[in-house]
């Protein structure tokens, strides 16, 4: 077992051979930076992703709630109401319009490969007379 760091967190577990490759000079394997260039492998980039995205929650929940202490001192709560419907009514919407271009890309791509499943059909017809 190995372990790297990257971004503050520790992974420890077996290497993956898309990782990192083997130096096929010595037959040692060498760091992920040195073998591709300086280039970090797929699990160093995803341990900092991991870390952005975890940093990004904790800073969005500190400043989450200092946003709503303030309104809660300068809103009563009908305007509190009032916002929180607004919200939930923009997420909604937002919701159903990804759900929209999910289902037309989802329609594309099965027009995309339908055209190349009947261009061999096509074919394979052609050939038979």
């Amino acid at each position: 077992p190995t372990t790297s760091s990257a971004g503050g967190l520790v992974m420890m577990g077996k290497r993956n051979s898309n990782d990192n490759e083997t130096n096929h000079g010595g037959g040692k394997e060498s760091s992920s930076s040195s073998n591709t260039g300086g280039k970090p492998s797929k699990s160093s980039l995803r341990l900092k992703r991991l870390g952005f995205v975890g940093f990004g929650g904790t800073l969005g929940g500190i400043v989450g709630s200092l946003i709503a202490s303030f309104a809660a001192h300068i809103l009563s709560l009908s305007g509190l109401l009032i916002v929180a419907a607004v919200l939930l009514e923009i997420s909604a919407n937002l919701s159903i319009e990804l759900g929209r271009i999910m289902q037309r890309h989802w329609e594309e791509q099965m027009k995309y490969l339908s055209c190349g499943d009947l261009a061999s059909l096509v074919s394979s017809e052609s050939l038979a007379s």
